[in-house]
């Protein structure tokens, strides 16, 4: 039998909640450096490529570039919400092509162990598995976002080591996740909050309903375990 969310038979228009734990619980974002490459490789192919504004537009060799936006999945895949805890991360997606998802946890998910094995110089495993996906319903977007951006309320993030980013009671002391972007403090080409803001009525009832908390207890199917 399969194990439960790692079957991936992905819909096109589908939300998928997607998690990864790393190997045997160790930490695996053990400064802010760690943080910012896993972010920074998943930016590599969300974010659009803009030939005006390209490094080196003018004098790279056309082939180059043109492979470069081949290769950009910001048509592709949305990022709707994620958060990078020290052993684990966190995200929500939306497929717009049947490969999108596949391709983009191929792509970062590679880039981010070569360049994160290279510093550290280590070799074997850092992840616990294939990553696990699952399906969201539109009526549980909201819902899911909030588990998602409640994920360091209340945690020690500093007990893994040097990491400054330590929260205390409120989601927005957490610099790597994207509740930030959804109540206005930063802003994120590459998360797609319009959605969620949406059926949420706004900014302010989507801070409101995340700093509520979850009351019912109610455990989702899409959840991780």
């Amino acid at each position: 039998m399969p194990v439960k969310h790692r079957v991936k038979n992905y819909q096109l228009g589908g939300i998928y909640y997607i998690y990864s734990r790393a190997w045997e619980g160790r930490e695996v974002f053990k400064d802010d450096e760690d943080f910012n490459l896993f972010l920074d490789w998943m930016k590599k192919y969300l974010i659009p490529v803009k030939v005006e504004t390209a490094a080196g537009y003018k004098t790279e060799r056309p082939y180059k570039l043109k492979r470069r936006m081949e290769m950009n999945l910001a048509d592709n895949v949305e990022m709707w919400a994620y958060c990078l805890m020290p052993d684990h991360f966190h995200l929500l997606v939306r497929q717009n092509w049947e490969k999108g998802i596949a391709e983009l946890m191929r792509r970062a998910m590679t880039g981010f162990v070569m360049d994160y094995n290279r510093k550290y110089k280590r070799r074997g495993m850092l992840w616990d598995g294939v990553y696990r996906a699952a399906l969201v319903s539109e009526e549980e977007v909201v819902e899911a976002t909030r588990i998602i951006h409640l994920n360091p309320v209340n945690r020690v993030v500093k007990r893994f080591g040097p990491v400054e980013t330590v929260t205390g009671s409120r989601p927005e002391e957490y610099l790597y996740s994207s509740y930030r972007s959804y109540v206005g403090e930063v802003r994120e080409e590459w998360v797609k909050t319009e959605k969620v803001l949406e059926l949420a009525g706004g900014k302010q009832k989507y801070r409101e309903f995340v700093e509520k908390g979850r009351g019912d207890g109610r455990k989702y199917e899409w959840e991780m375990d």
